[in-house]
Parts: C-alpha cells; structure tokens; sequence
C-alpha cells in the first residue's frame, strides 16, 4: 500500500510527503524549493478536512 499524498498547486510546486504528526505531512526535498515543506490540515469533528495550512497560507474547503 502506498501511503504517499501528493500536493499539486498549479503545477508550480508539486510536493510528494508522508504523515508526519497528528494532522501534519512533511514533503520530500525532491521539490521545487530542495527542502522538505510541512503543511497541516484542519480537521472537523466529523473527520471532514475543513481547511489546508500550506507556506503561510490558509486554503478553506469549499461545499460542493
């Protein structure tokens, strides 16, 4: 079983990373920038993802 996620963003930056911490992944260096990169999401109590915390930056879901 693979348990990479893979992080597109505009196809400027495409981070492959594993889970690091409770709701955290760290990236692998193999990027853009040559160094891992954390981001974070928020999760509600349903378990939904409600928001992603990337480079200083808060991405919120939108409903569908």
């Amino acid at each position: 079983m693979n348990n990479e996620l893979k992080l597109n963003c505009n196809h400027f930056l495409i981070l492959t990373a594993s889970h690091w911490h409770f709701d955290s992944f760290l990236s692998e260096k193999n990027n853009r920038y040559k160094m891992k990169i954390l981001f974070n999401f928020k999760i509600d109590k349903l378990g939904n993802n409600e928001e992603l915390i990337f480079m200083g930056n808060k991405f919120l879901r939108e409903s569908p």
